[in-house]
């Protein structure tokens, strides 16, 4: 691999796709398009695009995946530009492909959010758009006051009451808890999972189906921000001690960050794009995820969070005081700096050749 190029990382959407298609080129790849039903702020046209690298009919594959919380897409958008401006050096095994999903959610990145246009969460509609839904009845007593329909006055202030409240009857970590594990009943409050599949889920879906039918083993390479030490990448996992799917983690990446002890990382049954197995049956299917840190104290900012939904379902994300939220909570999740961006390229490149060695051993055991 040459030398690493922070220039590989973009301001806005449209410089993103603009350098996602010059690498394509540069590789000798062809990009898909999807193109999404609306606009950025400014106007902008969305898409999210894919692009392959080997052979379509590849036995073994492996997908990395940028932009599935929206806003913390920059940072894996910048590892597949990187990765794609130097693909003459990714020397990839007999049969094998790699497939770069490049924003999955790409209103969320225009847009400052980590959700969608239906204020849903990608990475739960993936797993929980289909019914049965579960219930979440602490959070239906908390929906209106974690999401105030106004940002000043009695109803704000009614709202930090009940959730003080709470907090002194329950503790923070109860109040998080419930907050993270989402819910299905409140289209307007946090962590909302939606009722059905979203447009990036039926993208999803269509890559799967498109791409991955044919293939026997499959990895997937989620890249996501805002959790853990600033430019340090985590392997996170699900499984705890003495599972399985946590030994072979360690197999192909030596330390592993296991959730499970901080209600801010909720576990879930699996991730989002194991659902890979239920579209290409009888695959061997893992998902790694890459978690980059931007934050000194990993303390998602409860009244950022808030805010930043009010303006997008109550208020007007175009106002100036919309605008200013954004770039707050654009911070909180892409740090702009020559260092942070140099420390995600070099574990991210990292992270790319241990997968893909991870998965030709597996495919040829």
């Amino acid at each position: 691999m040459s030398s690493l190029d922070i220039r590989s990382f973009s301001a806005t959407p449209t410089e993103a796709d603009e350098k996602f298609h010059a690498a394509c080129r540069k590789a000798g790849v062809a990009p898909v398009v999807f193109t999404h039903p609306l606009k950025g702020p400014e106007g902008e046209a969305l898409a999210t695009t894919i692009a392959l690298l080997g052979p379509h009919e590849a036995r073994t594959a492996m997908m990395v995946v940028s932009g599935t919380h929206g806003i913390e897409g920059y940072a894996g958008g910048g590892v597949m530009v990187q990765l794609l401006n130097d693909a003459s050096a990714i020397r990839l095994p007999r049969d094998t492909a790699v497939l770069f999903v490049h924003q999955i959610n790409p209103w969320g990145l225009a847009w400052n959010r980590r959700e969608n246009e239906e204020n849903v969460d990608l990475f739960r509609n993936l797993l929980y758009c289909d019914p049965p839904y579960a219930e979440n009845p602490g959070f239906d007593a908390l929906a209106d006051a974690l999401a105030p329909a106004a940002w000043s006055g009695p109803v704000r202030e009614a709202a930090d009451r009940t959730l003080a409240s709470f907090v002194q009857r329950n503790g923070e970590r109860e109040l998080t808890r419930i907050m993270r594990l989402g819910q299905h009943k409140h289209p307007k409050s946090l962590t909302y999972h939606g009722c059905g599949p979203t447009w990036s889920k039926r993208v999803v879906d269509r890559v799967i189906d498109g791409w991955l039918s044919r293939a026997s083993t499959v990895a997937t390479l989620d890249i996501h921000t805002g959790y853990g030490p600033p430019g340090e990448g985590l392997i996170m996992s699900y499984d705890q001690e003495g599972s399985p799917g946590l030994a072979w983690l360690r197999d192909w990446f030596g330390e592993v960050h296991v959730c499970g002890h901080d209600p801010l990382i909720p576990v879930h049954a699996r991730w989002p794009y194991d659902i890979v197995a239920d579209r290409v049956p009888g695959a061997k299917v893992r998902t790694v995820a890459l978690e980059y840190g931007t934050a000194e104290v990993d303390v998602l900012d409860f009244d950022l969070v808030r805010e930043n939904n009010f303006h997008h379902l109550y208020g007007d994300p175009l106002s100036p005081a919309g605008r200013a939220v954004q770039e707050r909570f654009r911070a909180r999740f892409y740090v702009e700096t020559d260092a942070w961006k140099a420390k995600v390229l070099k574990r991210g490149v990292e992270v790319f050749g241990l997968t893909l060695a991870g998965l030709g051993r597996w495919a040829a055991a």
